[in-house]
């Protein structure tokens, strides 16, 4: 119904602008499912935000983890500069072999 300011007659309106009860229920299950849909949005939006945070987590653990490898390297490449060449070691290791069986020899000579 239509109220004309101007007079005090109403006028109905025609039965194509009423809703029916159809569309009454429509409208309800159109609220209720826009209730819903609200309520998942923001439960995504509550994930999408703790998603971000774990990102964040794990892009600070990458960096840390990155950093941690280019230290190992960088370790690795200036004790290998300070390491003696395997030559180096292998003469040692003669050197400690003669050293022991001279020892030896002369502890045999002593005991005669």
């Amino acid at each position: 119904m239509i109220s004309n300011p101007t007079t005090t007659k109403t006028t109905e309106l025609p039965t194509s602008v009423q809703p029916t009860s159809g569309d009454t229920v429509k409208i309800r299950q159109a609220k209720e499912n826009y209730k819903a849909v609200s309520v998942k949005v923001a439960a995504l939006q509550t994930e999408i935000a703790q998603l971000e945070q774990q990102m964040d987590k794990v892009d600070k653990e990458s960096i840390q983890m990155q950093d941690d490898v280019i230290d190992y390297w960088l370790n690795y490449v200036e004790n290998k500069n300070k390491m003696p060449s395997l030559d180096t070691i292998q003469n040692r290791v003669k050197a400690l072999q003669v050293a022991v069986v001279t020892a030896k020899t002369a502890e045999e000579k002593n005991k005669r």
